[in-house]
């Protein structure tokens, strides 16, 4: 069995990172359902289990499946925390680092089985660091990348800060976001700027490709966020190291949103939310001598 004790010792051209919280029967049907239907196959696959309600199911899918290995963090590290608890454990069995390291929620799915063979083929074709593909969400039938298409303004930045400083705010904010969302999306269908690739600010958390060059180059999955905020860490990650990041549409996933995490968080993830804020913001200030 693929366990804490016993990691691949492969060099595979893909390499997933699952991050597992108190999510079970979704992970399994996601790397059953989703992964293994894919055509291509030259992938491992790592779960990192942050909290499990049966573990026995991970354990299982692990004994079954080569390519499949599970490690326990011993406590929730969070979604990009754990992610690089994983692959920091697979290196470190002496795994060399795979071509493209993927960062992927377990509530999508992949609209073509060819995705992954497409990603392969765009990414000989193309240079990038970091990718992100065509992600939309069935939550309010909206796109998701590319997230932010120019920096993010020191301005919104601030003001991101303050509406996350208290619950009150924070859902007053949500709602109108929602809701303009909502709105927005029957005019987005129409926009024809989001079927051309091209180089972006920051793309979606739920769906993120890694070239091995974003590593060599001095990226890591590494952060001083506590939870939340990673997309706009890494997006100022690859503008400080020079790095590409791509925004490609020919390769679609469909999100469906929440399914592990409420739309209105609880008043300590919120807490959660401004400290990442107030990190970035502080990070930002620091760099522009604001």
């Amino acid at each position: 069995m693929n366990l804490m004790h016993g990691l691949p010792m492969t060099h595979p051209k893909i390499l997933f990172l699952l991050v597992n919280y108190f999510n079970d029967d979704e992970t399994c049907s996601f790397v059953t359902n989703q992964i293994f239907l894919q055509t291509l196959r030259d992938f491992e696959i790592l779960i990192i289990d942050n909290g499990s309600n049966d573990r026995s199911k991970l354990e299982a899918l692990a004994g079954m499946h080569p390519e499949v290995t599970l490690v326990g963090t011993g406590k929730n590290q969070g979604y990009i925390g754990g992610a690089c608890f994983g692959l920091r454990k697979f290196l470190e069995a002496g795994n060399a680092l795979p071509a493209l390291v993927i960062v992927s929620n377990t509530d999508i799915e992949f609209v073509a089985s060819n995705f992954l063979e497409n990603l392969c083929s765009i990414s000989l074709r193309q240079d990038f660091d970091l990718l992100g593909p065509d992600v939309f969400s069935d939550l309010l039938s909206h796109h998701q990348n590319p997230l932010m298409r120019d920096r993010i303004s020191l301005k919104k930045l601030r003001m991101l800060t303050l509406l996350s400083s208290s619950v009150c705010l924070h859902y007053l904010f949500l709602t109108f976001y929602y809701s303009r969302t909502w709105i927005m999306s029957g005019l987005q269908r129409s926009d024809k700027t989001n079927l051309i690739p091209c180089k972006v600010y920051g793309i979606h958390g739920s769906f993120m490709v890694f070239n091995n060059t974003f590593f060599q180059k001095g990226g890591s999955l590494e952060t001083p966020l506590t939870l939340f905020g990673e997309e706009i860490f890494f997006a100022e990650l690859a503008l400080e190291k020079n790095m590409t990041v791509l925004f490609d549409p020919s390769l679609k996933i469909i999100h469906h949103e929440h399914s592990t995490t409420r739309v209105f968080k609880s008043r300590k993830a919120v807490r959660q939310l401004h400290s990442s804020y107030l990190t970035l913001l502080a990070m930002r200030v620091e760099q522009d001598g604001n």
